[in-house]
């Protein structure tokens, strides 16, 4: 910059030395003769000040443009992630909305005849993710320990506590829990048990039985505590040993446990006489999966 500064300087004098010059040889009709050659020549400095000076006026212009420019670019990304999380919350609230519509669907349909408690998981520990969560309604709402909780995909588990406004519930996934199941196709009655993770053990199935993947497997209604018919899970695995009398089998959970939120809370007032459980809305889908599992899988 000190360098531009210099020779600006040195210009502008030489310029302004050259017109003084100029201007004293025109008064002179001595060099009459000559002055269109010496007008170019004195002309030539003054050109380039000039030119000089509109590219250093373009440089200008162009920088506080760039700067306009980069202003408006960051204002417009700053729009753009606003409108972005919007978008998330929109997309946020339809899922509840969708989610809701359906449990209200499930509540109207399935559980028209049972007193059933709606609510929301509050709480869940890492150390027992596949054993118990934590609901949001508790003994002053009407529920009890032993009362069954689903939600519209199927069975979730039983309330094990009871507090004021909170309650726990073992998970079917949870090593202590048994629950007296159906397969819907055959028929076959056995136990199903959790095993601490994402899958499920049928228990006491004669090796004789001609079970198939994808059959459904129901509660049974052998119980005090889950109503007969609520949805378990399908066959996911079968293993028959040649010389056993029962067969190895695995159940995937209807229930998506990963995610999940809101469940019913079913209280029944007289536990000798639980109604059978009839969820309408799956009659059809568990037909068909029925029906197909032999095909698809």
């Amino acid at each position: 910059m000190k360098k531009f500064f210099i020779i600006l300087v040195v210009t502008i004098t030489l310029a302004f030395g050259l017109s003084f010059i100029q201007n004293q040889w025109l008064s002179n009709s001595t060099f009459i003769n000559t002055k269109s050659g010496i007008f170019s020549i004195i002309s030539l400095p003054n050109k380039l000040i000039s030119d000089l000076g509109k590219g250093i006026s373009g440089s200008v212009a162009s920088f506080f443009h760039l700067k306009e420019v980069e202003r408006t670019n960051h204002e417009l990304n700053l729009k753009l992630d606003a409108l972005e999380v919007k978008l998330a919350q929109f997309r946020s609230l339809e899922q509840d909305n969708y989610q809701l519509r359906n449990e209200l669907r499930y509540r109207t349909k399935a559980l028209y005849n049972l007193k059933a408690i709606g609510a929301e998981v509050v709480a869940r520990s890492m150390d027992t993710w596949f054993s118990s969560v934590v609901i949001d309604k508790g003994w002053k709402d009407g529920v009890d320990t032993d009362y069954a909780v689903v939600n519209s995909e199927g069975l979730v588990g039983r309330i094990i506590e009871s507090g004021e406004h909170f309650s726990k519930v073992m998970l079917i996934q949870n090593q202590n829990s048994n629950v007296s199941a159906v397969l819907g196709r055959t028929q076959d009655k056995g136990i199903i048990q959790g095993r601490g993770n994402n899958t499920l053990m049928l228990k006491y199935i004669p090796n004789n039985s001609e079970l198939a993947k994808g059959d459904l497997v129901y509660t049974s209604g052998m119980s005090i505590v889950f109503a007969k018919g609520i949805l378990i899970g399908q066959v996911s695995n079968i293993v028959k040993k040649k010389y056993d009398y029962l067969q190895y089998v695995e159940v995937a959970p209807a229930v998506n446990f990963a995610k999940l939120d809101k469940v019913w809370v079913v209280a029944v007032a007289d536990r000798s006489k639980i109604p059978e459980f009839k969820d309408e809305a799956k009659a059809t889908e568990n037909k068909a999966l029925t029906s197909s599992a032999n095909v698809i899988l």
